[in-house]
């Protein structure tokens, strides 16, 4: 990269021709001003767990291939940052790399890195909670088409031979025309 001197002919002095290399990638993917080729992206997974930020998202990034002078060069080395605190999910235990990482790495071509946690013999799939509450209905008194008062009605639970007692009916007007409701109530056992 930059600008390649040659001797002219007659009466030009010099030529000066510009090289340049292919920079598309970097930090977030985007052009970082660092030709590719001396870029490494580094990819870290991790499976049947999460990071110490309790996400389980890859960590990916590019590092820049230096020499011992500290420029850009494709037999030069980089540091990188290796993950650490990953958590097991439920039924999961020791937690391994596949291929064990080391703070320097060098040459050009990507490298992935896979934390995967193996499988408690014998366990069975996380309990999910649930939550269990009860649907409101709600009552409406309609009189000469205005609304008086509304309120939450705690669901009934019928048995066969409960009466129900006729309480009223509530008309709306919907898209299609008309459409009633009839309210009724479990009668309160003396």
């Amino acid at each position: 990269m930059g600008w390649d001197k040659q001797k002219g002919k007659d009466d030009v002095a010099y030529i000066f021709t510009a090289i340049w290399e292919v920079d598309k990638i970097g930090d977030g993917e985007k052009p970082d001003g660092i030709p590719d080729k001396y870029q490494k992206k580094i990819t870290f997974k991790v499976v049947n767990g999460t990071w110490e930020d309790k996400t389980s998202n890859d960590i990916s990034y590019y590092v820049t291939l230096l020499d011992k002078e500290g420029k850009w060069n494709v037999d030069g080395t980089a540091r990188i940052n290796i993950p650490t605190g990953m958590t097991a999910n439920y039924g999961y235990e020791n937690g391994k790399w596949d291929v064990e990482p080391t703070e320097i790495v060098s040459g050009i071509e990507d490298v992935v890195y896979v934390y995967l946690f193996d499988k408690i013999a014998g366990t069975e799939p996380q309990p999910q909670p649930t939550t269990v509450q009860p649907t409101p209905t709600v009552k409406t008194v309609v009189q000469e088409k205005t609304v008086y008062k509304t309120q939450y009605v705690e669901p009934i639970t019928l048995k066969t031979g409960d009466n129900l007692t006729f309480l009223g009916v509530l008309v709306g007007l919907c898209a299609a025309g008309f459409a009633g409701t009839i309210i009724f109530g479990k009668k309160r056992s003396k």
